[in-house]
């Protein structure tokens, strides 16, 4: 009888209590409106913080980009420049041999 009791006892101990955990279910459920809208302003207001913090992520990769871009062409164009110069230098160079040349044969 003894050992029937002690099991009963433990059995029923070890069972949660579902009234208590129905009550503050019930609490916590319990939001009233002005708290339900603050917290629909705060959710709209962190997702707009978000969203302003991937925009401005974006576009400061936009920009990063553009400005690379824009460098490259600078140092293609000043690459062609210096490749016009040498080759503008070369002509000139075989110009004046050409002259100097044909300056010889006139004289003798």
């Amino acid at each position: 009888m003894l050992a029937g009791l002690l099991t009963i006892s433990v059995c029923g101990n070890a069972q949660p209590d579902n009234s208590r955990q129905k009550g503050e279910g019930l609490k916590k459920m319990a939001l009233n409106d002005s708290a339900i809208k603050r917290l629909e302003r705060f959710r709209d207001s962190a997702a707009r913080a978000l969203q302003l913090v991937k925009d401005t992520q974006v576009q400061e990769d936009i920009s990063r980009n553009v400005n690379d871009i824009i460098q490259l062409e600078q140092e293609q164009q000043q690459r062609k420049k210096n490749s016009a110069m040498v080759r503008i230098g070369i002509g000139l160079s075989l110009l004046v041999v050409l002259f100097v040349g044909l300056m010889r044969k006139r004289r003798k």
